[in-house]
């Protein structure tokens, strides 16, 4: 099923750009959902971004970037597409909210809202 080509997107930058717009409304889903589910809220939304090319044949397949403190900078999702083919259509929803949203974005928000030491 994992190289099923129903599952998956064109290894092209059409597939990559829309692998990318798949993950990120996934992740605005979770974001709308995850107050009334869980009864909190992220202070602010997660971008969803695709790794620089640079990184790809060595960087981790996905990366969660916390928003600055100071708020600077906004939360990330950077996703190493070094290939479309490492991920299939179907594995997308877990991907998006177990990483973005509600996943460690809200849990490093609430963690940071509540004071909780870093070291954690």
């Amino acid at each position: 099923m994992r190289l099923e080509p129903l599952f998956l997107y064109p290894d092209t930058l059409e597939g990559r750009a829309a692998l990318l717009a798949a993950v990120s409304e996934r992740a605005s889903w979770g974001e709308q959902k995850a107050p009334a589910m869980l009864s909190v809220a992220a202070a602010a939304q997660v971008e969803i971004k695709l790794a620089p090319a640079s990184l790809e044949t060595a960087g981790p397949d996905i990366h969660y970037r916390p928003a600055a403190l100071d708020g600077s900078r906004q939360a990330a999702l950077i996703l190493n597409l070094r290939s479309t083919l490492d991920w299939p259509n179907w594995t997308l929803p877990t991907l998006a909210y177990r990483e973005a949203a509600p996943g460690r974005h809200l849990q490093l928000g609430i963690a940071r809202a509540r004071a909780i030491p870093s070291w954690r």
